[in-house]
Order: structure tokens, then C-alpha cells, then sequence
């Protein structure tokens, strides 16, 4: 009985929430004030239109190594600290774990810059 009870409450402080959401959401009901605008507006010159813009490339030097090879060395350096609660010698598979998982995620974020910029 007491879990019914338990659920119940959960489920109408959820609803309550809903609905508290959604009211305070809606526009206000109030009539707007009538908008005053004195003086003059100041008109900004268009600027030159562009005729053919630079492609964004990415940094040279930026290689998929490089950023593998970071990513490896923050995972080790995690997974060993992850690692030694475990007496010291979790910490072994906890950096080799973190370095493979590094090297994996720098790798990743380099194809995904490079599909999106590409190497200039």
C-alpha cells in the first residue's frame, strides 16, 4: 500500500509540475501598452556584397596522429587515475583502457572536422 501511495504522490506532483509549466508558459493576458517612438532612425549603409567567399579549412599541422595521440595520452592519464582505487594494479587496464578509448575519440572528432572543413 505504501508504494501505491508512493506512486500516486509521484504522479500528481508530476502533473501538477505539467500543468504549472504549461500556464506559466502561456502569453500574458494583459494588454500591451501602447508603444511611444520619438525621434529619428539612424540608417547603417550596406555593406559591399560578398563576390566569392574563402572556404573554412582546417588548421595546417592538424592531423589525424596528432589528435589520436592526445586523445590517447588524456585517456591514459584518466583511466590510470579511474584505475587507482583498485590497489595500483587497476591502474594498468584502467590506462590502457583510457588510451585505446582516447586515441578512438580523437580520432573520431578528426574525421568529423575533416568531413565537415576538410584539409586545406
Amino acid at each position: 500500500m505504501r508504494y501505491f501511495a508512493t506512486a500516486l504522490l509521484t504522479f500528481a506532483g508530476a502533473v501538477l509540475a505539467f500543468a504549472l509549466t504549461v500556464g506559466l508558459a502561456a502569453p500574458a493576458s494583459a494588454e500591451p501598452s501602447a508603444v511611444v517612438t520619438t525621434g529619428t532612425v539612424a540608417t547603417v549603409p550596406e555593406p559591399a556584397p560578398v563576390t566569392q567567399a574563402e572556404p573554412i579549412r582546417m588548421p595546417p599541422g592538424d592531423t589525424l596522429e596528432l589528435r589520436a595521440g592526445v586523445g590517447a595520452g588524456i585517456g591514459v592519464v584518466i583511466g590510470g587515475l579511474a584505475g587507482l582505487p583498485f590497489f595500483g594494479v587497476g591502474a594498468i587496464p584502467g590506462m590502457i583502457i583510457g588510451g585505446l578509448l582516447g586515441a578512438g575519440i580523437g580520432a573520431l572528432s578528426w574525421n568529423i572536422a575533416n568531413a565537415y572543413l576538410g584539409q586545406g
